[in-house]
């Protein structure tokens, strides 16, 4: 064995027993794995060339030196206790993961496609060899010192951070068959939410739950006029009873309405806030009740740039969403205690198929003109998405905005603030 071999095996070696050092400490029992180690140790420096014995010691050294300034809580695996009936399962999770690693960390360090080819089919057929060898009891030391490193270096540096998920959480979002509320729903389940969808439109209401399950979330729906609070209570009691706890309400249903206080009906005012202001009102009650019962929760109130600003012709509209914009605040005041946030967020002009039956409707013989135009209001210059109301929401509806309460966020490309 050259200079370089003993050189590179030390070096690694000695990482590797600071590693094993620290599970000891953490777990607080010793484990006689030296024998495993040893034959890992052995194997890479013994069976593979100059060049990958060089860069097997680099990255060894690379991710216990990188695991070392990690907190024990991420770096170190659970025991493995209960998973060694699945050993194969197990070994090929580890191997695939530890190759994986190696090949991202030989980019680092600059190696070429077919040397870092060669470094990583030694590795597997290292790995290979010694899950062959190792008894079960070094076999679960092993996933611990040696795996555990490299796959939680691979975890945060080849995938993305894992931020904003919902996972395990129940969502209850109001009006969700098209538009925003259909928006959220889908993004809330991509992040591993199921989301109970609550709607009056039952062939829409199928359709976003549809796209969900597709997509491998999960979903449910139940008809619900959101300004009857007998019903409003009844399916919130179901989804409780379904799901044990309801952790995020988002309160999108609502309906708009175009004209003055000279022109603006009694009748029209009164369907406006019935379900614009009293629809959310009785949502708040059951969803805020349920999440008192059970430690917290999340609600998110979808209001409008017009709550903050005033525009032509939306007199009956603006009243009902300063009410939205209100009553969160009112919200996140009076439940700081029981652990529920309150927020809301302020969509600006946003492309949904209300816009577009808008423009049809009142101006029928210049559509593309009018659609430019409405779309240029906006400094951005465009109209917004409702995807782009969806990940605003997800941000406050997850655990990253945990200091954030009783505010209200423009989605409104400049709108409110750079008009």
């Amino acid at each position: 064995m050259d200079g370089r071999r003993l050189r590179v095996g030390p070096v690694a070696f000695a990482a590797l027993e600071a590693r094993v050092e620290k599970v000891d400490a953490a777990h607080e029992r010793k484990r006689h794995a030296d024998g495993g180690i040893g034959d890992f140790l052995g194997a890479v420096v013994g069976h593979v060339g100059d060049r990958d014995a060089e860069l097997a010691g680099e990255l060894v050294v690379d991710v216990v030196d990188a695991d070392a300034a990690t907190d024990d809580e991420f770096a170190i695996r659970e025991p493995a206790q209960g998973r060694l009936g699945h050993r194969d399962e197990v070994v090929e999770h580890d191997r695939v993961g530890v190759v994986d690693t190696i090949v991202d960390r030989g980019f680092a360090h600059g190696v070429e496609g077919d040397d870092l080819g060669k470094v990583s089919q030694d590795f597997a057929l290292v790995l290979e060899r010694l899950f062959e060898e190792i008894g079960d009891d070094d076999f679960e030391f092993f996933t611990h010192v040696i795996c555990g490193p490299y796959l939680f270096w691979n975890s945060i540096n080849k995938q993305p951070m894992s931020m904003f998920e919902l996972k395990g959480k129940t969502a209850v979002v109001t009006g969700a068959g098209s538009g925003i509320g259909a928006a959220i729903a889908t993004v809330f389940a991509k992040q591993g939410a199921h989301v109970e969808i609550l709607e009056m439109n039952e062939d829409a209401a199928k359709e976003t739950v549809g796209a969900i399950e597709a997509a491998g979330g999960s979903a449910a729906y139940a008809l619900c006029d959101v300004s009857k609070q007998d019903d409003v209570m009844s399916v919130f009691d179901g989804i409780a009873e379904r799901r044990e706890k309801i952790d995020i309400l988002v309160n999108n249903a609502g309906i708009a309405h175009v004209g003055n206080v000279l022109n603006t009906s009694e009748e029209d005012f009164d369907r406006v806030f019935s379900v614009n202001v009293k629809g959310v009102y009785n949502c708040l009650k059951a969803g805020v009740g349920k999440m008192a019962e059970s430690g917290g929760g999340v609600v998110l109130n979808i209001a409008s740039t017009v709550s903050l600003m005033a525009i032509d012709d939306r007199f009956a509209y603006s009243m009902s969403k300063g009410a939205v914009l209100t009553m969160t605040f009112a919200t996140a005041r009076d439940f700081l205690k029981q652990n529920i946030r309150c927020n809301c967020v302020c969509p600006g002009r946003i492309h949904t198929p209300f816009v577009d039956g808008f423009i049809k409707k009142n101006y029928p013989d210049n559509v593309d003109e009018m659609f430019e135009k409405l779309s240029k209001a906006q400094p951005i210059g465009r109209m917004g998405k409702p995807e782009e109301v969806a990940t605003a929401a997800l941000f406050l509806c997850s655990d990253e905005a945990s200091f954030i309460t009783g505010c209200a966020y423009p989605v409104d490309g400049g709108t409110v603030n750079i008009r």
